[in-house]
Order: structure tokens, then C-alpha cells, then sequence
């Protein structure tokens, strides 16, 4: 989990390379209200001060689910915002996009919400980290999510409906095409982690990321599914 203090960076590896498409989830519980500056991020890739940014997954400040996808030199193209706020409490949630189609599509709690096609197709060469729980801001990731993030993927395809029920329901999918599994909340590291501590990636890759910022805490809450993945990473 995350506080709005602090976000987990995960270096660039070069299995990201060229991702044309992608899946992003995670399980999510705000525990800061929403509000006018507040936009709390799950998932993006980008420098710190949004330079070669290729997608960014997070809520604004009206509570809606969003997500933009970019073109080279941070260009938008487009975004898919949810119709209504998601509500405080726990959910799991997931964006995907694909070059094929075009399509950036997000989900709640393994339902489609919403689809929306982008303009361009996704900035693919970026060498930027993937960060978790942060958007970066006046060259920090200060816009933290603000509440605890779990078992937070990302996959270098776009899963399709079923996979992303099943995410929902507990079950693992598409190891093989698994590029980042920080599960963060399954207890593996005691119940906090200080600035620098290391967040175990979980996926074949191995590319374990740091906390930044404030004092994350790590502890099982009690809305913990009571099987995922990650209590067999």
C-alpha cells in the first residue's frame, strides 16, 4: 500500500521495450477523499517530470477512472474516463490498449466500463520506469494515490474480458507476457517499508523496485482477498 507521501519506482528493463500494448491492474481502497488537486495514481511509465510519458493510469480529482495514452514527446491521444466516481472502498481495477485497434478500455471489479479508441498509436520506445502509485509533478511523483494499492500488474499484451474476470475473481493469467507483479500488501516485508526499501517484483523478470518518498506501509488489511497470486509469489 501507499501513503500520499510515497510511490514505488520500478527501473526500466528491457522486456519493456516496444510495448505496442498492455494490461495494468491492481486492487485499490482510497482512503483520501477526493478533491479539487487531488489525482491519485495506480500505474503509469514516465520521467518525473512527465517527459516521454507513454501511458498514465490514475483517478481525477472528481473520483472518476482515467486513463491517457501518448504519442513521442509526451503528445496526448486521447483519454478513457469512467461515467461516475468509483466509489471509497475496495475495488480492483484495470486499463488495456492495443495498436491493433486502438482501443484504451478500462474496468471495475472485472466489468468493461468504458472504451474509447485514441487518436495515435502509443509512444512504444519509451525507457522510462514504471511507477506505482505516484504521477509526477513539478519533477517528483508527488501526486500519490492516497490509500492502499495490491498486487499491482502489468503485462506487455492486452488481456481480454475473461482474463480480467478472472484477475478479479483471483486467478492468475498470461505469466509469460507478466513484466511487473508488486504485491506490496501479501506481508513479505513486515508492516512498513522506509524511503529506499526494497518492493519485490514478482514476475519472471525479477526487477524489484524502491519505495520513494514517505513510509509505505506493507500490512494485510482486512479486505485482503483471502487467495491471489501473490500469496504464491
Amino acid at each position: 500500500g501507499t501513503t500520499t507521501g510515497s510511490y514505488i519506482i520500478f527501473p526500466y528493463h528491457s522486456a519493456w521495450a516496444n510495448m505496442t500494448e498492455f494490461t495494468c491492474s491492481a486492487w485499490v481502497d482510497l482512503s483520501v477523499a477526493y478533491g479539487a488537486g487531488h489525482y491519485p495514481g495506480i500505474c503509469m511509465r514516465s520521467a518525473t517530470n512527465a517527459a516521454n510519458v507513454s501511458f498514465a493510469f490514475y483517478f481525477l480529482q472528481n473520483g472518476t477512472l482515467n486513463m491517457f495514452t501518448y504519442r513521442a514527446a509526451s503528445v496526448s491521444n486521447g483519454q478513457v474516463v469512467t461515467t461516475a466516481a468509483i466509489t471509497q472502498d475496495l475495488h480492483h481495477v484495470a486499463a488495456t490498449y492495443s495498436d491493433t485497434d486502438k482501443l484504451m478500455k478500462l474496468y471495475v471489479d472485472g466489468v468493461l466500463l468504458r472504451s474509447t479508441a485514441a487518436s495515435a498509436a502509443i509512444y512504444s520506445a519509451s525507457t522510462q520506469p514504471f511507477i506505482i502509485g505516484g504521477l509526477p509533478y513539478n519533477d517528483s511523483y508527488l501526486r500519490g494515490f492516497g490509500g492502499i494499492i495490491s498486487d499491482a500488474c502489468v503485462w506487455r499484451t492486452r488481456l481480454g474480458d475473461a482474463a480480467i474476470k478472472h484477475l478479479y475473481r483471483g486467478g492468475d493469467v498470461a505469466r509469460d507476457s507478466l513484466v511487473l507483479r508488486a504485491c506490496i500488501n501479501n506481508g513479505e516485508s513486515g508492516t512498513t517499508l522506509a524511503a529506499d526499501s526494497i518492493v519485490y517484483d514478482h514476475s519472471p523478470l525479477k526487477n524489484h523496485g524502491l519505495v520513494k518518498g514517505a513510509t509505505a506501509s506493507t500490512a494485510r488489511p482486512d479486505w485482503y482477498p483471502s487467495s491471489t497470486p501473490c500469496d504464491a509469489a
